[in-house]
């Protein structure tokens, strides 16, 4: 298992799905920053993280205190990311990866200090599901 390749291919898919996510969080999710483009979580996460769960990807972006708004998603409070960075943090965290036991997909990072372990997906694995 290699979370260089993984995170590649769920960022190339993240990629194709940019436009529509784009389009659904613009849409959808409303706050009032006014420093740049922020996409809802969900979002954010659909376009760099499906190479990790979305709590680790969530945890991540708050330990490195990624900028953030607070924000409603179709009338539900909620946190939308600053776009601008997410893909240079999400690189970093698949670089700082370190294999943990004898598990294939289990890394833990010393940017993610909270979580003992996270699993970086198997390509087959990468959805952009939960």
């Amino acid at each position: 298992m290699n979370p260089s390749v993984s995170h590649y291919f769920a960022r190339t898919l993240g990629e194709q799905l940019r436009k529509v996510e784009t389009e659904k969080s613009d849409t959808r999710v409303s706050h009032s920053a006014n420093d740049g483009h922020y996409l809802g979580k969900k979002y954010a996460w659909r376009i760099y993280g499906m190479s990790v769960a979305r709590d680790t990807f969530d945890d991540y972006l708050e330990a490195i205190k990624h900028p953030k708004v607070n924000c409603f998603t179709e009338g539900s409070p909620s946190i939308a990311y600053k776009d601008v960075g997410i893909d240079v943090a999400m690189d970093n965290l698949i670089k700082s990866c370190v294999k943990v036991g004898k598990a294939g997909n289990r890394f833990s990072s010393h940017l993610l200090p909270a979580k003992k372990w996270f699993q970086v997906k198997g390509l087959t694995a990468i959805t952009d599901k939960k």
